[in-house]
């Protein structure tokens, strides 16, 4: 499990670093968010919102990069963050959703679309499991988890973009744990 998470952190660093200076448009201000319902219960993240959208010309692929802090900016901090990942670039009316797979790169399927929730300062984090389908279901190793993760575009513009968004999450430290996340909606500049 570890080395997928380190695989999903290059592709994070791969899609910001692959962004041409020349591509980035700073965001209009606005009141930018991620809210959501963890558990039935309302979350709201409003700091530092972004949305990062890149081509990797080497694998084909579009890569959208979005989050946002809770109260501070910090790698423990809390966060909601997705990778949406196509073979076609996104545009309003896009829909991604798990177990679907968006692309093989080295023979190594990715999910179209990957939400991380790190609920409280300093804990572990909680990971969609659409990159992990091969080990869900009856008689597999997590057979009573589930992918379902499901990000959908209503509006994208030069500046911003909007959507909806659920998924059930587990704790990457402890399968057994999890959080469900419905009535999601994020309102994010792009970058």
């Amino acid at each position: 499990m570890k080395k997928k998470l380190q695989f999903f952190a290059l592709i994070l660093l791969l899609a910001v670093v692959s962004c041409k200076k020349d591509e980035i448009v700073m965001p209009a201000k606005g009141d930018y968010f991620i809210s959501f319902k963890a558990d039935g219960v309302q979350k709201e993240y409003k700091k530092e919102g972004f949305a990062t959208i890149s081509h990797s010309d080497t694998s084909g692929i579009f890569i959208d990069f979005m989050g946002a802090y809770e109260k501070a900016i910090g790698v423990d901090q809390p966060q909601f963050s997705f990778i949406l990942f196509s073979r076609t670039s996104f545009f309003a009316t896009s829909v991604y959703q798990d177990p679907l797979k968006a692309v093989s790169i080295g023979g190594v399927k990715h999910p179209q679309v990957h939400i991380t929730y790190i609920e409280e300062a300093g804990t572990d984090g909680y990971l969609s499991l659409g990159g992990f389908t091969e080990l869900i279901g009856p008689g597999r190793l997590w057979e009573h988890t589930v992918a379902d993760a499901k990000t959908s575009i209503t509006e994208i513009t030069a500046t911003y973009i909007k959507g909806t968004f659920s998924a059930t999450v587990f704790k990457s430290t402890d399968i057994t744990k999890k959080r469900v996340i419905s009535d999601g909606k994020f309102y994010l500049p792009k970058f």
